[in-house]
């Protein structure tokens, strides 16, 4: 699932620019300026997130795109993907018996989860798992008996924070918003110049 970051901006002077330049090249400007600012607004955004959170480039922007417009449909999209990460992608580190330690915020201490583990997925892929729900009964190797019969625990993968509520903040929110904003306009101005 994804969430698409929605901006809409009122640019001054359209309406004598479609008088002006037609609507061709009025439409070709709005496409070039809408892709040049959401571009710039997707690397703004990974920048404010990566020097608030602990985490890396390519795990924030695998989940982060960029649909640009194109002709017939004028609209770009920056499209924030609503999974949960999970606790591996925050440095998190094995401390048998203790559990498993992270860190999410870099201005942040670590902290220690006592009952999640680490293990590795048959394609080598690192997983920090917890036990959830309730007990259920599962059989020792070999053994079908029931005396040789003990009580389980399910687990499940430890995800964490979204990337979209991460971005919903003050804090980058505002300022990609800003920029996306001056880009559009400065742009759209400049394309209407050196376009034909």
């Amino acid at each position: 699932m994804s969430a698409n970051y929605e901006s809409y901006f009122e640019l001054e002077g359209y309406d004598e620019a479609f008088a002006m330049f037609g609507a061709e090249r009025v439409d070709k400007a709005k496409i070039r300026a809408a892709n040049r600012a959401g571009s710039r607004g997707k690397t703004l955004a990974s920048k404010l997130l990566r020097a608030e959170w602990n985490m890396k480039k390519r795990d924030i922007d695998s989940h982060m795109s960029f649909r640009p417009a194109r002709p017939g449909k004028p609209e770009a999209y920056l499209r924030i993907a609503s999974a949960p990460f999970p606790l591996e992608m925050f440095a998190a580190k094995d401390q048998r018996p203790k559990g498993v330690s992270y860190k999410i915020k870099k201005k942040g201490g670590r902290k220690r989860l006592s009952h999640d583990f680490e293990t590795f997925a048959r394609s080598s892929h690192r997983l920090i798992l917890h036990r959830s729900g309730k007990k259920r009964p599962s059989l020792r190797k070999g053994g079908v008996l029931a005396g040789m019969v003990r009580p389980r625990y399910p687990v499940a993968e430890r995800k964490v924070i979204t990337l979209a509520s991460m971005f919903d903040r003050s804090a980058v929110y505002d300022p990609v918003e800003d920029l996306i904003g001056d880009v559009f306009e400065h742009e759209f101005a400049r394309q209407l110049t050196v376009l034909s």
